[in-house]
């Protein structure tokens, strides 16, 4: 006997257990499904069907074998077994207001800090770098603009030859004295001032005793950078206007630098003698300026 058809009575039984004929001829007979009903005999026309007491005795001897197929068992109520839900997630909880959150820092990447390659040329001199910034360049970060005033300060007019010197001695040297960074971003005449306005450099005019010039500065912000100052001229005593070397000097101050210790330099500490009227800036001068406006304001000497 074949294996009964799934369909009907058996749409819900598990694998079907073969049941032999009782006369020992290993006939198969029948099938009882793993639920441990019998849902199919002998057909009505077999001789050998059995009789009551036959049929208990055929499923007496299936009994062991469906203890075993017990575990098989699906649908014995006549319904299919429904498929196991999926195991539930936790639903997300939202903590109570005011609760500490963890965050993660984040990651700090060191900035890449190029070597400055002015700081191994071989002009480069430690010991004057000191000596012409005062250890540490508190120096300008944008284009200065000059105010050049027309008059001292007694209303006096200045005259126009000794305006267009000095006019073209600042433009020309600002460059100079930054290393190239910065040249003059715009000049301006008249009687006022711009004293006390970022970014302005005012030159003004007045008698100043056993002094052919000085300089106000401002600094401004925590790294220090100046961002506005005066220059005072002497123009009352000859040797200091006889050219543009004070205004040159003063412009100096007015960007950053100090006094150094030779006479060559324009920065010079030593009077002036009234016979040297302008010069050029000295090769180490050139050169440290490059080195000065390449480092952030404030650094110390390296």
């Amino acid at each position: 006997m074949s294996d009964p058809n799934r369909s009907g009575p058996y749409e819900h039984c598990g694998p079907m257990l073969p049941v032999s004929h009782p006369d020992g001829s290993g006939e198969t007979i029948g099938y009882v499904c793993t639920c441990g009903v019998v849902r199919h005999g002998l057909a009505v026309s077999d001789p050998r069907r059995p009789g009551v007491s036959e049929y208990l005795a055929i499923v007496g001897k299936a009994a062991a074998s469906l203890i075993l197929l017990a575990v098989f068992a699906v649908g014995c109520s006549g319904s299919p077994t429904a498929p196991s839900a999926p195991p539930s997630t936790p639903a997300a909880t939202t903590p109570p207001v005011g609760t500490p959150v963890a965050t993660v820092p984040p990651v700090v990447v060191p900035p890449v800090v190029t070597p400055n390659p002015l700081l191994s040329d071989p002009r480069f001199s430690a010991s004057f770098y000191r000596l012409f910034t005062s250890n540490t360049l508190n120096r300008w970060t944008q284009a200065p603009r000059v105010y050049l005033k027309t008059v001292d300060d007694g209303g006096n007019p200045i005259s126009a030859s000794l305006l267009d010197q000095t006019a073209a001695a600042l433009i020309n040297t600002t460059s100079q004295w930054t290393g190239g960074a910065f040249g003059v971003a715009g000049m301006e005449r008249g009687t006022g001032t711009r004293q006390g306005q970022n970014g302005w450099i005012t030159v003004a005019w007045g008698n100043l005793p056993n002094f052919c010039g000085t300089v106000t500065i401002t600094t401004l912000g925590f790294d220090q950078s100046v961002t506005s100052n005066v220059i005072m001229l002497n123009h009352t005593i000859p040797g200091c206007t006889c050219g543009p070397l004070v205004a040159k000097h003063e412009l100096g101050h007015a960007l950053g630098y100090k006094h150094t210790d030779s006479p060559a330099d324009i920065m010079s500490g030593e009077p002036v003698d009234g016979r040297t009227c302008d010069k050029p800036l000295s090769a180490r001068e050139a050169f440290h300026t490059r080195v000065a406006y390449s480092l952030p304001t404030g650094s110390a000497a390296p």
